[in-house]
């Protein structure tokens, strides 16, 4: 197990007054400091999210022109098209405009480029077809900012076009009929970070309003939150100001979907009701924990170690949270644009028909567990390649190999990056080509070094954490030497040691049932807003027992003084005998230990019995 460094933010002398203004413990007001929550006002709107505080559309850059347009095309009958992207960002976003639209009667289908075949964004070859499809009216969703050759091309074409997004804009914007973007530098709109669907259903909402409000906002949000929601998490948006909103209700909004497709996804993902998870049972139990299909980046991974992490715990009739959608729902939609094709996730969320919705949710299912293979497979070869070359004392990892199959090494990288704390980038070969895809680390800026490798390199893209780039066979070694040269100017060797951001301390007498219903006020949980995290520096283990498939996971029971609580380190099976020697640690002369661990908070629920459990993310021996 790889030492982390535990970084424990300092307690604010703000906290107590905080919590008297709002009227929340002084735990969950130091939360909320840490959060950037400072003034009451503030605090009071993060706790509230409510859907009225959500901002008007039109304020952002050239919504009003785009939303006329939409209404104008819709009115004349003209043929429109949405072209999205083959993740659960640009799936949902275009599933959402086709529904919308539809609702007034519009001519409305859509594109989705093949990852492999044709890559992300507008391509003109698909502009072209759109011509001959007799299309007058092009919206972007999830992409276009930076395609002006596209752009200038459907324009000569007599195409107008809509490009919605939200990615960073180059210098240069497309000289399109209208760029709804709130990252464009001109761009008022109060909150940057919406995600694509926020985007695109911000364009609904515009063209809701122009078209007679025939659908407000608050029938708008009843019948489509649940697909903004879906994306929003899915694409790890920052879950504050409107995100938070969008997806607290949208998280509701799921749970009692009328969306046939979602139910099916449900269902397939065991959240449906009976299946366990959401509606009874549990998605990690010790005794043999349920596969979680996700990683956190993008909800694209393969952990079945990973835990929920908070507030509901582990059992019984619980909600559905941003981790379910991450980690259950939004792998299983992902993976029909990794291995096969996106159409077949968006008819599943157009499905109208609880049979094929079905049908198709089982297809995706079953998509997902060969992109678990496929990764699995992958995941053994690097970690067997890393270990006979040496490669862990590198920077950067850098493997390349023929046959890996290029729309899952982006996921293998990431838990490659997990395994080695360093960046990490896999290449898949095709003869003289190959496909790379990288991940990073924080202090190492992937997307600026690839920019000084790019002598070396076909194309490259992408940003700090996540790039993709084209490469020769033949620029490999030479490749993996510069970019190693590169990192050995900018990582240190404490850049390599993966940390930990605790919230508080915490003392085991402070750990309650009340304090976790009081932490749920902070839900939902996810990038921008994360699960709270404590440390309790002295806590002597009374008990301990591996549990789960092959002893994977770790129970205990921890003391301080007179109380005693569980605890559950999830995939930490393997590090008893490090901590504790042998024997089981109940009945076998096992002499408690003191520890010190990092760790969630949350209830569970077991034989009806309803009790607070520590779910340790970390876990040290104090030396005695």
């Amino acid at each position: 197990m790889i030492r982390k460094n535990w970084r424990i933010r300092p307690g604010s002398e703000l906290a107590g007054e905080l919590a008297r203004s709002v009227g929340v413990s002084k735990i969950v007001a130091q939360l909320l400091i840490n959060r950037g929550m400072v003034t009451p006002r503030d605090a009071v709107a993060f706790l509230r999210a409510d859907f009225t505080d959500l901002y008007n559309p039109f304020l952002m850059k050239d919504m009003e022109a785009a939303a006329l347009r939409v209404s104008a095309a819709i009115k004349r009958g003209e043929k429109i098209r949405i072209y999205g992207d083959y993740d659960v960002d640009g799936i949902t976003s275009t599933a959402l405009l086709i529904m919308v639209l539809r609702k007034f009667g519009a001519r409305v289908d859509w594109y989705i480029p093949h990852r492999l075949d044709e890559g992300y964004g507008l391509n003109l070859e698909a502009v072209r077809k759109a011509a001959c499809d007799g299309v007058s009216l092009l919206i972007t969703v999830d992409c276009g900012i930076t395609a002006c050759a596209e752009v200038e091309a459907a324009s000569e074409l007599g195409i107008d076009v809509i490009i919605t997004d939200h990615h960073e804009p180059q210098s240069r914007i497309p000289r399109a009929l209208a760029v709804v973007d709130p990252k464009r530098s001109d761009c008022s709109y109060p909150f940057r970070d919406l995600a694509g669907v926020g985007v695109a259903f911000k364009l609904a909402q515009a063209v809701s309003t122009i078209l007679g409000g025939m659908f407000d906002g608050a029938r708008l949000a009843g019948d489509y939150l649940d697909l903004v929601a879906l994306g929003t998490i899915a694409d790890v948006a920052p879950l504050v100001g409107e995100n938070r909103i969008i997806a607290k209700y949208g998280l509701q909004g799921l749970q009692a979907t009328r969306n046939h497709g979602i139910k099916a996804l449900l269902a397939v993902s065991g959240l449906g009701q009976g299946a366990g998870g959401v509606n009874g049972g549990s998605v990690n139990s010790v005794n043999g924990d349920t596969s979680s299909n996700g990683n956190s980046n993008n909800g694209n991974g393969n952990d079945s170690n990973v835990s929920d992490g908070g507030i509901r715990g582990s059992g019984g009739e619980r909600s559905l949270t941003a981790w379910h959608v991450s980690f259950l729902l939004a792998p299983r939609i992902n993976a029909a644009g990794r291995i096969g094709s996106p159409d077949f996730a968006l008819e599943l969320l157009l499905s109208e028909d609880p049979k094929r919705a079905g049908e198709l949710a089982y297809m995706l299912d079953a998509e997902n567990q060969a992109r678990q293979d496929l990764e699995t497979a992958i995941l053994r070869e690097a970690i067997a390649r890393i270990t006979e070359d040496g490669l862990e004392r590198d920077k950067v990892i850098v493997l390349a190999r023929e046959g890996w199959h290029p729309g899952v090494i982006g996921i293998v990288a990431s838990r490659v990056v997990e395994e080695y704390s360093r960046p990490a980038i896999l290449i898949a070969l095709d003869g003289e080509e190959g496909k790379g895809s990288g991940r990073s680390i924080a202090s190492f800026n992937l997307h600026q070094a690839l920019t000084m490798c790019e002598d070396l390199l076909e194309r490259h893209g992408g940003h700090a954490l996540a790039a993709g780039l084209g490469i020769r066979r033949e620029n490999l070694d030479a490749f993996r030497r510069r970019i190693n040269e590169v990192a050995d100017g900018l990582i240190s060797e404490c850049d390599l040691v993966p940390e930990i951001e605790v919230d508080a301390k915490l003392g085991l007498a402070e750990v309650s049932l009340d304090l976790v219903s009081e932490l749920e006020a902070l839900a939902p949980f996810g990038a921008g807003n994360p699960y709270p995290l404590f440390v309790c520096d002295d806590m002597s283990v009374l008990e301990y027992r591996t549990v789960g498939g092959e002893g994977r996971h770790l129970k205990l029971k921890l003391g301080a003084g007179n109380v005693v609580h569980d605890a559950i380190a999830f995939g930490m099976g393997s590090i008893a005998a490090d901590l504790f020697g042998t024997g089981a640690g109940i009945g076998t002369g096992f002499r408690a230990r003191r520890v010190e661990a990092v760790f969630a908070l949350e209830e569970n629920i077991w034989n009806g019995r309803r009790s607070c459990q520590l779910n340790i993310k970390d876990i040290r021996p104090l030396v005695e």
